[in-house]
């Protein structure tokens, strides 16, 4: 925090700086509780489906990954992506499902 201070007189104007630190300090606490508690961090959300769609795959060749969008939600498939990728040429459309069933747990 800097101070900065006028004095006007007869004899003239003085000018005094003052410069004064601020230091912030930081601690950290430790709450032992005496039995464990669990805390829901984001609720659990269900849906129930009878079929899924497909609306739209993207390849991005560079980052060697390939995506899906399924009900406007973007899917990463970890099954051709990464050391999985292989060109779009490749890959067939069985693939790709087989890759969303393993997402949604039901391959």
């Amino acid at each position: 925090m800097y101070v900065i201070g006028w004095k006007i007189g007869i004899t003239g104007i003085r000018i005094s700086l003052n410069i004064k630190k601020s230091i912030n300090t930081y601690m950290s606490l430790q709450i032992t509780l005496t039995e464990p508690k669990t805390i829901v961090k984001q609720p659990e959300i269900t849906e129930t489906f009878s079929e899924i769609i497909i609306d739209r795959i993207v390849d991005f060749p560079s980052e060697k990954k390939v995506f899906v969008f399924i009900n406007n939600k973007r899917i990463e498939l970890p099954q051709l992506s990464g050391d999985n990728y292989d060109s779009p040429n490749e890959w067939t459309n069985e693939d790709v499902v087989s890759a969303v069933k393993v997402h949604y747990g039901i391959a």
